[in-house]
């Protein structure tokens, strides 16, 4: 994996949060297991979408973002 620059991950952040209507939210859920047989699993990969905006690589966290109305600056938030 190449390792980027955490500041690349927050312009990319910014940049979907500029294309955003006022007041609207993103959800952007990691990957999960995938079983292979009964008792193994796949190695785990990350979903794209997820680490592309934000470079975590952990299992189960999920993502949100929301524009307020007032300001250009949403917020941002992992669940873990």
């Amino acid at each position: 994996m190449i390792a980027f620059d955490k500041n690349e991950f927050a312009q990319r952040r910014q940049r979907l949060l500029a294309q955003m209507q006022p007041n609207s939210i993103c959800v952007v859920p990691s990957s999960a297991l995938v079983t292979r047989s009964r008792d193994t699993e796949f190695p785990f990969r990350q979903d794209s979408y997820f680490e592309y905006l934000s470079g975590f690589p952990s299992l189960m966290p999920v993502w949100y973002s929301q524009t307020p109305l007032s300001t250009p600056m949403g917020s941002l938030c992992f669940f873990v």
